[in-house]
């Protein structure tokens, strides 16, 4: 059985030359967890089929996170996504009569394996908050740390004179991709940009009238 969803004109199709898929490390907040999904950038995916959808998500890391929740009972493989539609559907393994045809505005991404993100260390912190930042037509996840010691980070920039929080996480925001910049450090008007490290005994220690935040997620924002 093939499944051809309707063409989403906002979102262009996202090319990699010479990759079938661009592998990605997500964090999932709700799980206290980095996730490894792997993104298709083919248009037709075999032997996959969808057994529910779910509608009015607007990011697609919620949409990772429905099909994270309900893979513990083995009935998510991957999910595709539409931020136009705000459309999170479901896949299972099908059989080779079973496919999928993507186009513009779908991805399809395969979830695989996850594992505990400093749950201990965070188990104190708020719950995150959604940020907007007009100047880059984004919205961002971001989680305030409460721990005076936090692990894991690497300091990538400096910026000085810098008038607010918001304002420094605007600037790792529009760093995130190009420096790997997720999450920052501010006190005292000094704006340091740091980068996660795979590497949890690196400790970062910070002042008690500083602000320490992550940034868990970016994602274009859509009226």
């Amino acid at each position: 059985m093939t499944i051809r969803i309707p063409r989403d004109l906002r979102l262009p199709s996202l090319m990699y030359s010479n990759h079938l898929t661009v592998e990605m490390k997500v964090p999932l907040h709700e799980f206290k967890e980095v996730c490894t999904v792997e993104h298709s950038t083919l248009t037709a995916i075999p032997r996959i089929k969808f057994i529910q959808q779910y509608v009015n998500i607007s990011f697609l890391n919620d949409c990772i996170s429905k099909c994270r929740f309900i893979r513990s009972s083995g009935l998510c493989e991957g999910i595709a996504y539409s931020k136009e539609k705000k459309a999170c559907l479901i896949a299972v393994n099908g059989n080779n009569d079973d496919e999928v045809l993507l186009n513009g505005g779908y991805h399809f991404l395969t979830l695989h394996n996850c594992s505990k993100d400093r749950e201990v260390e965070r188990a104190h912190n708020d719950p995150p908050e959604l940020h907007a930042f007009p100047l880059l037509d984004e919205i961002c996840l971001v989680e305030f740390y409460k721990p005076l010691f936090v692990s894991g980070w690497s300091v990538i920039a400096e910026i000085r004179n810098t008038t607010s929080v918001q304002w420094c996480l605007l600037n790792c925001a529009a760093a995130m991709y190009a420096n790997k910049c997720s999450a920052i450090y501010f006190i005292d008007g000094d704006c340091v940009l740091l980068e996660r490290m795979h590497y949890p005994r690196i400790y970062f220690t910070r002042q008690s009238a500083s602000v320490f935040a992550e940034l868990l997620f970016c994602e274009a924002s859509i009226e």
